[in-house]
Order: C-alpha cells, then sequence, then structure tokens
C-alpha cells in the first residue's frame, strides 16, 4: 500500500545510478492470493494504486477480498523499469506451508526479511 519496492528502486536508479536492466529480482514465498483475505477497508487502500485492479479479486460467497500482494510487487518492480522476465516469483503460500512463518495462520509474531545485493 505505501510501494515500499517502488520507492526502494526508484532510490536505487536516481540516488545510487543503478540501471534498472542490472536488477533480478526474486520475490520470495507470502501469502497467497486464494488466502490474503481482507475486508473493504484494506480493499480501498488497494484499491488507490491505479496499477492493482487486477490483483484484487472478490469472493461473493464470503463478502471478502482477495489481494495477491506478490502481483502488486512485480508491478512496482515493472514500474521502476526492471524487466518482467527479470522478476521472479516464489508461489509458496507461507499461510499453507508448515515451513513458512504465517501470522494469519498461527497468530504468532515472526520476521521476515528482504535484502538487495550487488554482484560484481
Amino acid at each position: 500500500i505505501k510501494e515500499i519496492t517502488l520507492k526502494l528502486f526508484q532510490h536505487l536508479i536516481i540516488n545510487e545510478r543503478c540501471n534498472p536492466v542490472d536488477f533480478r529480482v526474486h520475490i520470495g514465498p507470502a501469502i497467497s492470493s486464494e488466502m490474503f483475505e481482507v475486508d473493504r477497508d484494506v480493499y480501498s487502500q488497494f484499491k488507490k494504486l491505479d496499477y492493482a485492479d487486477h490483483c484484487i479479486s472478490y469472493n461473493a460467497l464470503t463478502g471478502k477480498y482477495h489481494i495477491d500482494n506478490q502481483q502488486t510487487v512485480k508491478i512496482q518492480c515493472q514500474l521502476a523499469g526492471i524487466p518482467a522476465a527479470q522478476i521472479l516469483i516464489d508461489s509458496t503460500c507461507t499461510y499453507k506451508s508448515p515451513v513458512g512463518f504465517s501470522y494469519r495462520r498461527d497468530s504468532k509474531c515472526g520476521r521476515h526479511m528482504s535484502f538487495v545485493f550487488r554482484s560484481y
């Protein structure tokens, strides 16, 4: 919702003079859109992102919205100029996988890590 990924890559491109075609992005495991069920308040925040419409679906049976957060992040990478072919998405759902941390599943706090590194 805060477009952290887009802002990060814009900073790297503008301030650090990185070329977006040199990036290789791997979007790690995350809650799947099937399991990322939200109410209207969260839906409204995603709806404000003019590029996220196809990342949102509605389940009429439950009255809930589903968000594909990984696709939203991929689009932010593409908006920063990173070619789609250089963006990989791990399809592991952290909610369904017993290996992944999921607050929604376990109701326990945990930590995730993201990183950027430069290879020469």
